[in-house]
């Protein structure tokens, strides 16, 4: 009984030492539009202590614990695709929740060039089809006809006999080999 007791009261020192903070804010942009989908992370000593994303209405909540009657000095970084990173340093003495909100800046980028290339699954050329092999494989494939079978249209058959659409291919040709 008494080892009951003294685990008892050793868990509630220890509880004692801990305390849960909440850090929580809205972030806006320069527009005063609420902005969705923002990385709101929390850092002590280069550790992440916690982390989450804005909602809809641009709020963000951090839940975490500490130890008890020490100063904490934490950083807390937002960062969105498009916006400046916000840096604020917060300093915790006795607060449990401390509300913090922050107005991202856009950041605007301007690209040299854009460069779109076509990557055609299938090419018709005259009577030649061309299949690139790399967008129907999947994994399972061990042979080539394990490959073929991916490809949407054409059959293999056991005589070793392709078929597109009705036609039946007596050979194929594979990287110009036969």
């Amino acid at each position: 009984m008494v080892k009951i007791l003294f685990l008892i009261m050793l868990n509630g020192v220890a509880f004692c030492q801990v305390q849960n903070l909440t850090v929580s804010g809205v972030v806006r942009s320069e527009l005063q539009e609420p902005l969705q989908y923002v990385s709101v992370v929390l850092y002590q000593n280069h550790q992440i202590i916690a982390y989450s994303t804005t909602d809809k209405y641009g709020a963000y909540q951090l839940e975490f614990n500490i130890k008890r009657n020490e100063p904490h000095t934490f950083y807390i970084e937002v960062n969105s695709l498009g916006y400046h990173v916000q840096k604020q340093q917060i300093l915790f003495h006795s607060k449990t929740d401390i509300k913090q909100d922050f107005v991202l800046s856009e950041k605007i980028e301007q690209l040299n060039e854009v460069v779109l290339e076509p990557w055609e699954k299938i090419a018709v050329q005259q009577e030649t089809i061309r299949f690139k092999a790399a967008a129907f494989k999947d994994g399972s494939e061990q042979v080539v006809e394990d490959l073929l079978k991916n490809i949407p249209g054409l059959e293999v058959s056991e005589a070793a006999y392709s078929k597109v659409r009705c036609y039946f291919l007596p050979k194929a040709i594979i990287k110009s080999s036969n």
